[in-house]
């Protein structure tokens, strides 16, 4: 609606969540601070299937700030960085918990 009224919230499993993301199939999620992509179902809860994270994500003090899928590439870019990376799914290494 035009006041934007919340109709559902969700548990964030990280605490700097910053950017979201629906395909067909899943949710995706992002947190800045513990710079993991979890994976979500598309359920009333959006549970978390799989968590991933790109071992580059680990160096240096920039934040990731957005990302996005298109086919099987994750395009995302970090705080304070003049560039647009982009890395095959194949690279993402799942998190186990």
């Amino acid at each position: 609606d035009d006041r934007l009224t919340v109709v559902a919230s969700y548990a964030s499993p990280g605490k700097a969540p910053v950017r979201f993301f629906k395909d067909d199939r899943f949710a995706w999620s992002m947190d800045a601070k513990t710079r993991m992509l979890p994976k979500r179902r598309l359920d009333t809860q959006l549970s978390v299937l799989e968590t991933y994270q790109l071992p580059e994500w680990g160096e240096g003090a920039a934040l990731l700030s957005n990302f996005t899928w298109r086919g099987d590439s994750l395009w995302f870019t970090r705080s304070g960085k003049n560039l647009i990376f982009r890395r095959p799914k194949r690279l993402l290494r799942e998190i186990k918990s």
